[in-house]
């Protein structure tokens, strides 16, 4: 699975070496799955997808929801309309247990989890 090929390649990188992989121009680009946790996030969440959107080539973006009672969710079908590619779980539990199905959800190779 690519938890354990991540950990591979953790011991053998540096922090600046996995920057500069994933710096645009520097090293060919492959989009990622981006797994993000929310729960009623909306006073940050605007500022997060458009960093995410603007310094990581996205594939898809794997949302696990608690539930949300803000507006959390209009902002991220929001995202959905302008790129496409997000997908949304609407799970109860804990942050492990939605950490978990949110990377059960990724089909590449490298993800990050946020």
């Amino acid at each position: 699975m690519a938890i354990s090929k991540m950990r591979a390649h953790e011991e053998k990188m540096s922090n600046v070496e996995f920057s500069n992989l994933v710096t645009k121009g520097r090293h060919s680009m492959h989009a990622i799955d981006v797994v993000m946790l929310t729960r009623n996030s909306e006073c940050v969440l605007d500022e997060c997808l458009r960093s995410i959107y603007e310094n990581v080539p996205v594939n898809r973006l794997i949302i696990v929801d608690r539930f949300s009672a803000d507006e959390t969710l209009k902002i991220i079908e929001r995202y959905d309309k302008e790129y496409g590619n997000v997908v949304v779980l609407l799970r109860e539990g804990t942050q492990a247990t939605a950490r978990q199905e949110g990377i059960e959800k990724v089909v590449t190779e490298w993800f990050y989890v946020c």
